[in-house]
């Protein structure tokens, strides 16, 4: 508050009084004579004198905003880098860092037997239940899509959920993919189901490409995946972000250029015939979050080989349908029906 009143407000004020005694100056010559003015300038130059006296700059140049000090702007940067070290490390009683316990399971959690089953995986600071939920509607992706009565009986639906705080330690998306290895192998995803699809979000969308180069010899058994605003080619404010965590996740998402592991995987990707042929859906944001362009559309939509879909919505809202009729939930039905064989969603 002190800066604030040092850089802001005081000079504004100061600025502001003088204005006004200007202006009434000049009407107190038009209307009360020469007397009334003169002692009135006196009055003036009085505080003129004194806010000369407190600040030279201010007598120069009036107008201009007072520039802030070398050492203001260090302490405020200290002070910044130790209250989010100490938030991140617990010092004033404040924990960010969630709970580690974390818990992925089919939608709804019972007997499931299905030939087709659709994996959920959500983004950076995401859960199995947040992600996915319309806080108008109060609708959820993976309930509305396992309770469609157009695919009842077609097709189970599986949410994959991962720790990712956002302060303090964290897996890495390289831990991340073998964690999904682990939750659909705990689960037989592959061996109970003939084809497994994946949808996912954001960094989501990192950690199943990881996955499905990590394992080769499931492939074949995946014939589509959607990635909904995923920063194949990183994210600049990953950038940003990564200064103010020490969640590693970010740093798995800055800009390719500077991002061993987005290269790995898009080499990899690449030079695979297998992972060329899975069919890749991207979803597009075309409305910033909080004025801020997450996933930019270059990055949405590298390593895609089937149509684009924009949406007209934020990064955080892009998997978040109303309902059924929701552009967010039609687009992967239309997908989803046109590359699964049909011998298994329809009859």
């Amino acid at each position: 508050l002190a800066l604030i009143a040092r850089w802001f407000a005081i000079p504004r004020a100061r600025h502001h009084h003088l204005q006004l005694s200007a202006e009434q100056l000049d009407l107190l010559k038009r209307e009360k004579g020469d007397f009334v003015a003169d002692r009135f300038r006196q009055i003036v130059l009085g505080w003129r004198r004194t806010a000369t006296f407190q600040r030279p700059t201010v007598r120069k140049q009036p107008n201009r905003p007072q520039r802030l000090a070398l050492w203001d702007v260090l302490a405020v940067l200290v002070l910044l880098i130790v209250a989010a070290i100490g938030i991140s490390q617990g010092w004033f009683g404040l924990s960010f860092r969630g709970k580690p316990e974390v818990k992925s399971s089919y939608i709804p959690d019972s007997v499931h037997g299905n030939p087709i089953v659709v994996v959920f995986v959500h983004g950076v600071f995401g859960t199995k239940d947040d992600t996915w939920l319309n806080p108008g509607s109060g609708a959820s992706f993976p309930e509305l899509l396992a309770n469609d009565p157009e695919l009842k009986g077609k097709l189970d639906v599986f949410a994959f959920e991962y720790f990712t705080p956002r302060f303090g330690a964290a897996p890495s998306i390289a831990d991340l993919a073998d964690q999904l290895r682990g939750a659909l192998d705990d689960h037989r995803i592959f061996e109970d189901h003939k084809q497994t699809v994946f949808l996912a979000h954001s960094m989501g969308g990192i950690i199943v490409r990881q996955f499905i180069l990590n394992n080769p010899d499931r492939m074949s058994k995946v014939p589509m995946i959607f990635f909904y605003a995923t920063p194949t080619n990183g994210s600049d404010l990953a950038s940003i972000a990564k200064f103010a965590s020490a969640n590693p996740q970010f740093r798995g998402m800055v800009p390719l250029e500077s991002n061993d592991l987005l290269q790995s995987i898009q080499s990899m990707w690449l030079n695979s015939d297998k992972a060329k042929t899975i069919a890749s859906y991207c979803g597009v944001e075309e409305l910033p979050t909080l004025g801020v362009m997450v996933v930019p559309r270059s990055s949405a939509t590298s390593l895609c080989n089937r149509g684009l879909d924009p949406f007209s919505t934020d990064h955080i809202n892009i998997v978040k349908p109303t309902d059924r009729s929701d552009p967010r939930y039609t687009r992967f039905v239309s997908a989803l029906r046109k590359e699964v064989p049909s011998v298994y969603l329809l009859h």
